[in-house]
């Protein structure tokens, strides 16, 4: 999350698919309101193992081998879902996540800036 000097607007996390060299694989999951951050858990709920250490500001980035534990805690996020939005935002990142476990030399990238 950052904000937009230019429009005083406070802008969410982009989610997306990128290869060994960093470059995007698929069509990025936009989070214009924001969902995520109040999705989310904080750094310090150590009940999660992978998601607590997503960086809101700025990015983090997943490999195939931590997709498992990181739809398993995904899971726990979705249960929590209360709009629309918040739904939309986190069914396409899954579904990013599922891609990322099935393939190869991909990663899933939060990338907040």
């Amino acid at each position: 999350e950052h904000r937009d000097s230019e429009r005083g607007v406070t802008m969410g996390l982009t989610v997306f698919l990128a290869n060994e060299l960093g470059a995007k694989q698929a069509d990025a999951v936009a989070d214009p309101e924001n969902v995520l951050h109040r999705l989310l858990p904080s750094f310090e709920d150590d009940s999660y193992d992978l998601l607590r250490y997503i960086d809101r500001y700025g990015s983090t980035v997943f490999n195939q081998l931590q997709m498992e534990q990181f739809l398993y805690e995904w899971q726990r996020i979705k249960s929590s879902v209360r709009t629309l939005e918040q739904r939309r935002v986190v069914e396409e990142v899954e579904e990013l996540a599922r891609r990322c476990n099935e393939g190869l030399h991909l990663y899933l990238k939060f990338a907040g800036d």
